[in-house]
């Protein structure tokens, strides 16, 4: 019998994967360990390895196929054997109604296999067969790996009647009420008369629009990549979930530019980046602010050890936050050997899923971009990020005198339920203090 090669979940926020690539052709032989191909998970590209040894019987999907996971991808067998037809899901275990937990009971929706590749949960199955509704028709719904809910199969229905009732396409509705006209008198060509957008931009050229156009044509609709849906969940998750509070400091930067500068030309061959020695500087406040470097959770406030301390790095498939470990402990060039490494393959896919996580503070830098300040949303689940300015030649008061001096602004986004406003001022003094004065780093 063969054995069946799963999609498989690289994390707890990953539903699917776009395959990047295979390996191995139909009809290759594989042992144990062998690659077969790459999947795109919502953090990277990865490897998957075969736990068989046989012929590789079939590929169920090409390169570029989204895959929810779970879903059988290949067969591996004897030779001349027969692989399965369907690559379904496989079903997910039965979950309990109800698990008890810190003493209260945490319900949990149970999903089940339907028929074909149809994935919904015992609720709205019942449902579904009470209203008549072929779950087929209901489309991905908006559980884990897409299954259907009941509040999916009530939105179905919702849209048949609505639609039913005023027998009018979704994008035709729209113009309508863009251009603020009824749609009595349009006559619609669509089946059993139904108004189409063709239908409404035919009557508004009869009403004297000649300048209309159909823009949507000229749209260009980029694919939602697993990287770019993961970074939208998670951002939206983190600012509607934790209370954000932000305070910012500038920070004379002279000193800094020329102990860095000193060190460079003295040093062109271990040179240091910024990044670097903020990286270095921010770790040494962390540690001297334990509450800052925590996070919230249900069990209660963890503190950290070890400062970990993730950069935001921008690249074509969107932004990924490399970690650098142990960064109170790391000397500054130690970091900048690390944080060289992690950033050139971050940008070429290559990072692994390690990489990405147990970062305990973010920092997030767009000075190479001229920007005067501006604030950064939370990476959970951290209690705060630092977004790093353009350093600005400045004027200000010396005494009596005006001066202009390089600043830099820091704008410190912070958890509420974690860090209080007086902890997070005092931790930004510190940074600036070290900043302004990097000897105090020292000591």
């Amino acid at each position: 019998m063969s054995n069946t090669v799963l999609l498989p979940k690289l994390g707890l926020t990953m539903e699917h994967g776009v395959i990047m690539g295979w390996s191995k052709k139909e009809g290759d032989a594989v042992i144990k360990g062998d690659v077969l191909f790459q999947v795109e998970s919502d953090k990277a590209v990865v490897d998957v390895e075969s736990d068989y040894e046989g012929i590789l019987l079939k590929r169920y999907y090409k390169e570029g196929d989204d895959v929810p996971c779970g879903t059988i991808v290949a067969a591996i067998g004897e030779k001349g054997e027969a692989p399965p037809e369907d690559s379904s899901p496989v079903a997910e275990a039965p979950l309990p109604d109800a698990v008890p937990q810190a003493g209260k009971k945490a319900k949990t929706e149970a999903a089940t296999r339907i028929t074909g590749k149809v994935i919904a949960s015992p609720r709205a199955r019942r449902f579904a067969a009470k209203e008549g509704v072929d779950l087929g028709l209901v489309g991905r719904g908006s559980g884990d790996n897409g299954r259907i809910k009941e509040k999916d199969v009530q939105a179905f229905i919702d849209g048949a009647r609505d639609t039913e009732r005023r027998k009018i396409s979704p994008v035709a509705k729209n113009i309508l009420e863009a251009e603020k006209i009824s749609s009595a008198g349009i006559k619609g060509t669509g089946p059993e008369g139904r108004i189409m957008k063709r239908d409404v931009l035919a009557s508004l050229e009869k009403m004297g629009d000649g300048n209309l156009r159909d823009e949507s044509a000229e749209v260009n609709v980029i694919p939602i990549s697993p990287m770019r849906e993961t970074i939208a969940k998670r951002l939206s998750t983190s600012k509607g979930t934790i209370p954000h509070y932000y305070i910012t400091i500038a920070v004379d930067m002279s000193n800094f530019i020329e102990a860095r500068k000193t060190w460079n030309e003295g040093n062109p061959e271990k040179k240091v980046s910024m990044n670097s020695m903020l990286m270095k500087v921010v770790a040494l406040a962390l540690k001297k602010h334990p509450m800052v470097n925590a996070s919230w959770s249900n069990e209660g406030l963890k503190l950290f050890p070890r400062a970990n301390i993730a950069l935001a790095v921008s690249t074509e498939k969107g932004l990924v936050t490399p970690v650098v470990r142990n960064c109170d402990q790391k000397t500054v060039l130690e970091i900048e050997e690390t944080l060289a490494d992690l950033i050139g393959r971050a940008r070429t896919n290559q990072l692994k899923l390690e990489e990405f996580s147990g970062s305990t503070c973010t920092i997030s830098n767009l000075g190479m971009y001229d920007v005067e300040e501006f604030s950064a949303i939370i990476n959970p689940p951290e209690a705060s990020i630092l977004a790093i300015a353009s350093i600005v030649n400045t004027p200000v008061a010396q005494g009596q005198v005006v001066v202009v001096r390089p600043i830099m602004k820091i704008t410190m986004s912070a958890d509420h339920r974690v860090v209080d406003g007086a902890t997070s001022a005092e931790f930004l003094r510190d940074v600036k203090k070290m900043l302004e004065y990097p000897f105090f780093a020292l000591f």
